[in-house]
């Protein structure tokens, strides 16, 4: 269900340092970037680093993880971090230049909890300074910003037939009326049709005892 924007994200990127992922909260964001790694880029798997945002966080903390993340990767002795965050910009410089050091990619999930306007200029600091690293950005909020122009990626829902198998490999116990309830329910959002399978859905028995295994990339694609 989701070939074409594979394709189109991974061709992303090879083309650039940046390349963000926008969607509603549950339509399948983290898991289309792990699909992406593992068919399409995955011999970068063993230099990639995760990091996701909190609510409340700001650029600076966001970068403090990411250079915590990045020495740890590389086999380097982690920072103090405390005489850098007084300043920001060679926090960055830190950050940056140990990530691409070491040649990292980057995976940052949420950014969206970050303050919109920071986040957009910290975004496009990375794309106009990175070389060897790569970056993958999950958030609900579109970036704005020019150095990003054809990287930003928009996640729709996924259609009723992809979503159809999805129910049907993850919970093989469930019968044709049920599958065909977790799809309404889920209106083209995996992680729904996930709870429904947990949680059950009104007017059907949606609960299934093979909700647990993860979703594998082959039936996202």
């Amino acid at each position: 269900g989701r070939a074409d924007e594979l394709n189109a994200f991974a061709a992303m990127a090879q083309r650039g340092a940046v390349s963000v992922i926008v969607g509603v909260g549950g339509i399948g964001k983290t898991a289309f970037v792990q699909c992406v790694m593992t068919t399409r880029l995955c011999e970068s798997l063993q230099h990639t680093i995760y990091v996701s945002m909190r609510p409340g966080d700001a650029v600076l903390e966001l970068t403090v993880e990411i250079l915590r993340a990045a020495s740890k990767a590389a086999g380097l002795p982690v920072p103090d971090v405390t005489p850098l965050t007084a300043d920001p910009i060679t926090l960055l410089s830190t950050m940056l230049d140990t990530v691409e050091r070491a040649g990292l990619w980057v995976i940052l999930e949420d950014l969206h909890f970050g303050p919109p306007a920071a986040m957009d200029a910290w975004l496009g600091m990375l794309s106009a300074y990175a070389r060897r690293s790569k970056w993958f950005v999950t958030t609900r909020r579109s970036p704005k910003s020019d150095r990003l122009q054809g990287q930003i990626l928009h996640l729709n829902p996924m259609a009723d037939d992809p979503m159809t198998e999805i129910a049907r490999r993850c919970c093989p116990d469930l019968d044709g009326e049920a599958v065909t309830a977790l799809v309404r329910n889920a209106q083209g959002s995996p992680w729904k049709l996930r709870q429904a399978t947990v949680y059950g859905t009104e007017g059907a028995d949606t609960v299934s005892s093979g909700h647990l295994p993860a979703l594998q990339p082959r039936v996202i694609e």
